[in-house]
């Protein structure tokens, strides 16, 4: 979509305001572009023209005789009447110092000027063309959590179980419970299974149940 529909080109060259015509007609046929050798004719147009057809982008080359594109913007930006149209210059040198004066100025952008056919095209679409609207949720912003951003609740919704306590599918056992063979031992309270001792574990620190045998017996009082 086409930013601005009035534009006036300012440039000496006959050959870059025939190129910028047809390459600005072939993007978008609905533009009207008009074009002056210098800035004392783009001064004489605006004079001329009332204010509901005064152009919606002014383009100013900046190597120009009689009034340069510098010179030009000054003029543009000092007079309330024209104040406010958005002006791009354009330059085949490109000096910092030219191009923050620009910009301190009231120019919208400082360009290089193109040298090619291509280098037009791509000036024109970026300074005419609106760029499509991006979605309002890029795809790139979708980053999948991960597990430490995961936040879960110490007491989850009533009828939902804590995931410390679900359970797996019958058949596939909890990786929290599971352990090497070799420091699987049998339950203390088991009459019918030694414990096992582990490859780590030390005897000195395994005690094994009392014997039945050892117990002592407190008799029953008689009547």
């Amino acid at each position: 979509m086409l930013k601005y529909k009035k534009i006036v080109l300012v440039d000496d060259d006959t050959d870059d305001r025939q190129i910028f015509e047809e390459i600005l007609s072939q993007i978008h046929p609905d533009a009207a572009v008009v074009c002056v050798e210098n800035g004392l004719e783009l001064v004489s147009l605006l004079d001329k023209l009332p204010d509901d057809q005064l152009p919606e982008m002014i383009i100013l080359d900046q190597n120009m005789p009689q009034m340069t594109g510098k010179e030009s913007l000054i003029y543009l930006k000092a007079t309330p009447r024209f104040r406010d149209i958005p002006v791009i210059v354009y330059s085949t040198y490109q000096i910092r110092d030219f191009y923050n004066e620009c910009l301190e100025l009231g120019a919208q952008d400082v360009v290089p000027k193109p040298d090619t056919l291509q280098a037009y095209r791509n000036m024109i679409q970026q300074i005419l063309i609106t760029p499509p609207p991006s979605p309002s949720i890029s795809p790139e912003s979708l980053i999948q959590s991960t597990p430490a951003e995961v936040f879960i609740p110490s007491h989850p919704p009533e009828g939902l179980a804590s995931p410390e306590v679900l359970h797996p599918p019958e058949g596939l056992a909890s990786p929290e419970v599971l352990h090497p063979p070799e420091v699987l031992t049998a339950s203390p309270l088991s009459d019918s299974l030694t414990p096992s001792l582990s490859a780590e574990a030390s005897p000195a620190s395994l005690t094994p149940p009392p014997s039945p045998a050892s117990e002592e017996h407190t008799p029953l009082p008689t009547q």
